[in-house]
């Protein structure tokens, strides 16, 4: 049995890579036994396919499926898109019924589904759980490439707070010994390579044992660090870095938006006085859960095919949620929280569906 939507999605995707060109990409390639091939099945189609990994029923509907798993199938939604665009490029070029009605068929599951996709602030790349562990990058910068001063970081620990109530923490003990080591090992740690990054060595400071975050003329100009926790709905996560306060130069703790940008987060206390401080921040469910969507590239080509929908379709649905989603873009790229756009843009969502 060919496999039918691998083989559509290979058609459809130049529509996408041209620039959304409305030439057929199937009038574009030699038929021979690929054409053969999906009409003998096509006609014989009636449910989902076994374990080839092609339509499958889920959420009661007819999913594209572009990785086959009968136990876990991950709905992933530009293999789905593309999957329709090879049944609609298919449709022009034979005017094959069959392939008109698995068109059509996948165009209603995507209306019913569409929903599942969307995170309140970004699209999602599939289906998978959501909530889960994760590991999340952060890092230390400054208005310069690198900071001019030496900032002595003692402690930076992430606190969770379950719906309960129960905290428990994960500590990064900075300059302490394996403090470098692999990430699963004690669940956070630092990145320490003076050629990349911008961490100094570790010594003992008031009895601490402590790094510098410091000019080493690092690649990356940057001092990162990361921790793996489990993501729950419910639960409030909040960092805290503790660090004396030697130089009154702006130091910014910023978090990685994953296949996006840095987000910043805010700034540490800098006057100079000498003082151990600890700078607090809350950390946003919605950036945590940014591990679950999609790349900005994903994310971006998620607007294009759905407006290819709608033009399509002539259905609203998809022209809305191209609109939403572009703004959710349009918020990271200019770095401002999409907490002010979600409000305006789900009521929008709400009155229009």
């Amino acid at each position: 049995m060919v496999r039918i939507i691998v083989l559509l999605m290979l058609l459809a995707e130049p529509i996408l890579i041209g620039g959304c060109s409305p030439k057929s990409t199937v009038e574009q390639l030699p038929l021979g036994k690929y054409y053969i091939d999906f009409t003998d099945v096509a006609r014989q189609w009636d449910g989902p396919f076994d374990k080839q990994g092609i339509p499958l029923r889920d959420y009661g509907s007819t999913f594209g499926i572009q990785y086959p798993s009968l136990q876990a199938p991950p709905h992933v939604l530009n293999g789905f898109i593309f999957a329709l665009f090879g049944l609609y490029d298919f449709y022009k070029l034979t005017h094959s019924e069959v392939a008109l009605d698995l068109f059509n068929e996948g165009i209603e599951t995507l209306k019913a589904n569409l929903k599942r996709y969307d995170l309140g602030y970004w699209s999602r790349y599939d289906l998978t759980e959501l909530f889960k562990e994760y590991v999340y990058l952060f890092r230390f910068v400054t208005e310069e490439r690198h900071p001019r001063h030496p900032h002595p970081i003692d402690r930076i620990v992430l606190y969770v707070t379950t719906n309960t109530g129960e905290q428990f923490e994960i500590a990064l003990d900075v300059g302490a010994d394996g403090d470098a080591d692999d990430i699963h090992a004690n669940k956070a740690r630092l990145y320490y390579s003076p050629t990349y990054q911008d961490w100094g060595d570790s010594y003992v400071l008031d009895g601490r044992a402590v790094r510098n975050y410091e000019n080493l003329g690092g690649r990356y100009a940057h001092a990162p660090f990361e921790f793996m926790v489990e993501l729950r709905e419910g639960n409030s996560y909040r960092l805290e870095v503790v660090y004396k306060d030697t130089y009154a130069e702006p130091i910014y703790v910023e978090m990685y938006a994953d296949g996006v940008k840095y987000i910043r987060m805010g700034q540490l206390q800098a006057v100079g006085d000498g003082k151990w401080k600890a700078y607090s921040v809350e950390l946003p469910l919605d950036l945590l859960m940014f591990k679950t969507g999609a790349s900005l590239r994903y994310h971006e080509w998620h607007i294009q095919q759905l407006g290819v929908l709608g033009k399509i379709t002539e259905e609203p649905i998809f022209l809305v949620y191209a609109e939403i989603w572009e703004a959710y873009r349009q918020a990271v790229v200019a770095n401002s929280w999409w907490h002010d756009i979600r409000n305006s843009v789900n009521r929008r969502l709400r009155h229009d569906g």
